[in-house]
């Protein structure tokens, strides 16, 4: 019997002959046996002693879709086992078989959910060496309904299994949703050497706004150049690498970032970054890496360093066309802290919380420092205050797109979402 506890957690039903029973789930209970509710049903059946049904994996980033994978034993000695990998969009009451130009060869799998009637995929061949840390994106297509998936991006960054990860469901992908807008994407993949093969010394930062039919390398900052004339901009993406790619939800069309500019992405970031249209350009927000939060739906973006003791705040009230800094002192020696995140309570907040240890031993003691921006805008918005954005030139997935949203240059407090 398959079984969600109060952790959204799928237990494995076992080798050989089983049934996959799925049950109505309160998610806001804590206590298992109360939040299961209704009577059970069949969500699926192996009973040719054959089957081995691995527990799902369940993605509540945009949609709720249940994954599930059968590994099919070899007919004879020394022949390999083949795969077949399933999915559910109506919570296990029907399956759909996801098929791939590979066929049944097994493979390690990441999805990515988004709000249309599309599946994003990070397939790796579990042949692949150990630390093997690259696979191919593929995108579903047809709808959901057909269960077909085509190659998207080779080479993309997906990293090596982890020892508490199961054989199937393996590996993190090093590629970011926009959180307001569905089919822009940034991912890092591997440089193609001329016949096609992985340049494994170049990782390069790409960006889709179609849903991963195209991808185009990030323009460098204005500004900038690179002496080895070739210059584009690349960003952290590993969700190991703290922080990654910022995409905030309300505020249209800005991606916050560590990375660098150049041909390849170094190994550690050296600046950071803002973009204001979905990542078509970049501005440099500082020339060091700063963790970052954002808030009053984007009209208040703040930063501060992570890698030396600081006693500075770096925010932007325009997104990023001009930055300020706030000066404070502490009372411990230095009057500096180590600032490990920036919290605020909500994205229509006026305030920051810096927490961080006073000095740079991790058994330091904690600090806070509270941020009041209630008076740093003039007034709150008028109608006049805001503007039409056409994100991708107005046509995002076939849709013509318009937002409305604050003018960068507007110094007034937003009290509303930017609205499409």
């Amino acid at each position: 019997m398959l079984y969600q506890n109060s952790d959204t957690e799928w237990r494995d039903c076992g080798d050989g002959s089983c049934t996959l029973m799925k049950q109505p789930f309160k998610h806001d209970v804590a206590d298992s046996a109360q939040a299961l509710v209704g009577t059970p049903a069949t969500v699926f059946t192996g009973n040719d002693g054959l089957t081995q049904v691995h527990w799902p994996w369940y993605d509540n980033t945009a949609r709720r879709i249940f994954f599930a994978t059968q590994r099919i034993a070899p007919e004879r000695a020394g022949a390999l086992a083949t795969q077949r990998l399933y999915y559910s969009s109506d919570g296990g009451a029907s399956w759909t078989l996801a098929q791939f130009s590979f066929g049944s060869q097994p493979h390690h799998y990441q999805f990515i959910t988004t709000e249309h009637d599309v599946l994003l995929a990070g397939v790796r061949d579990v042949s692949a060496s150990e630390d093997a840390d690259h696979g191919t994106l593929y995108v579903s297509s047809n709808g959901l309904e057909a269960g077909l998936f085509a190659p998207s991006l080779h080479h993309v960054r997906m990293s090596p299994r982890e020892w508490w990860q199961e054989t199937t469901f393996a590996g993190n992908l090093d590629v970011e949703r926009s959180a307001e807008l569905d089919g822009v994407l940034l991912a890092n993949r591997y440089r193609a050497n001329a016949d096609g093969s992985p340049d494994l010394t170049c990782v390069q930062t790409v960006l889709t706004t179609d849903m991963g039919a195209t991808w185009n390398l990030l323009p460098p900052p204005a500004g900038t150049t690179c002496p080895d004339g070739e210059c584009h901009t690349h960003v952290r993406l590993d969700i190991e690498d703290f922080p990654t790619a910022y995409s905030p939800m309300d505020a249209v069309g800005l991606w916050l970032a560590q990375g660098n500019v150049g041909r390849c992405l170094s190994d550690k970031p050296e600046e950071t970054y803002i973009s204001n249209d979905s990542g078509k350009t970049w501005l440099v927000m500082s020339k060091e890496r700063l963790i970052f939060e954002v808030s009053n739906h984007g009209a208040l973006v703040a930063g501060a360093p992570t890698e030396r003791l600081t006693n500075e705040l770096t925010y932007t009230l325009d997104e990023g066309r001009t930055f300020q800094t706030c000066t404070f002192d502490l009372t411990n020696p230095g009057g500096e802290m180590l600032v490990n995140n920036i919290l605020t309570r909500s994205f229509n907040a006026k305030n920051f919380i810096l927490e961080g240890r006073v000095n740079q031993d991790r058994f330091a003691g904690g600090v806070l420092v509270h941020f009041e921006f209630d008076d740093v805008h003039e007034r709150e918005c008028g109608p006049d205050d805001y503007e039409e954005w056409r994100p991708n030139d107005g046509c995002l997935l076939g849709k013509h797109v318009v937002w409305q949203r604050r003018k960068p240059t507007a110094m007034c407090s937003k009290d509303r979402k930017s609205v499409v």
